[in-house]
């Protein structure tokens, strides 16, 4: 699949309507209400990856003469073209993690800081395009991008649909679980970084990653969706949509890296 050539205008069509729709359900008197809550934050969450997806196509814009634009890359071509060192790389990743932060501290639900929230939340989703750029841009992973979307959706969609089935389960263990899981996942970063500067990666450890990988997030998705709608219980004005919507587009994306690249 080359994104670039065959997804510009369903994006960009999709952005709009979402947009629509949230002006509609979302907000009274342009500020954000508690109305049709869960729905509220599936539409940012949708418009979230619809935003990322309009970054991508302005940042290949950017980097391409009109002869280009629709060429995929080798992947060290696609991190070459973009001009990234080491330094403006971690820069970007100082940006993006700093801006997730402070979108993670505001409150969420507050009659301050809508245009705040936002702008957070732009600025995030932007330099997680960037960085998300070669990936799309290289001929290594096209023709996984279809796959791995699709996966992604069907993960997420099920493990939302059995907190509806189970909601009092994932209530009750939210706290112990969450837990669990940051700590499972600190682990498997620091395991996957050891293997690789040892140099004992090899196929049977990155299927063993694959899994934990999947398992993690695929709960995270659940719990986050729990949280959700404890949230819609207790809001009663000006809810945070930008930052509730946040956690989930994280899951899904890394769901979705996980799927692409492994």
């Amino acid at each position: 699949m080359n994104f670039f050539k065959q997804s510009f205008y369903y994006i960009l069509l999709t952005t709009i309507i979402l947009i629509s729709l949230i002006y509609r359900f979302a907000m009274k008197n342009g500020k954000p209400h508690c109305d049709n809550f869960v729905i509220n934050v599936y539409l940012y969450i949708t418009l979230s990856i619809c935003i990322i997806g309009l970054f991508l196509h302005a940042f290949n814009l950017y980097f391409n003469k009109s002869s280009t634009l629709y060429e995929l890359l080798p992947i060290y071509k696609a991190f070459k073209q973009t001009g990234t060192s080491v330094l403006v790389f971690v820069l970007l990743l100082f940006v993006s993690f700093g801006s997730l932060i402070l979108l993670v501290l505001q409150n969420v639900f507050s009659k301050e800081g809508f245009l705040l929230n936002h702008t957070l939340w732009i600025i995030f989703l932007s330099t997680l395009s960037f960085i998300l750029y070669p990936i799309f841009k290289s001929i290594q992973y096209s023709k996984l991008i279809g796959y791995a979307a699709y996966m992604t959706t069907m993960v997420f969609a099920i493990m939302s649909i059995i907190v509806y089935i189970f909601p009092k389960f994932f209530q009750n263990t939210y706290g112990v679980a969450m837990i669990t899981l940051l700590i499972s996942l600190i682990a498997i970063i620091v395991f996957e970084l050891m293997l690789i500067f040892t140099g004992t990666y090899n196929v049977f450890i990155e299927k063993i990653m694959f899994y934990s990988i999947l398992v993690v997030f695929s709960l995270l998705v659940s719990y986050d969706t729990s949280r959700m709608f404890e949230y819609a219980k207790i809001c009663i004005d000006s809810p945070n949509y930008p930052q509730i919507s946040t956690s989930q587009t994280l899951n899904i994306l890394n769901l979705f890296q996980n799927f692409l690249i492994r």
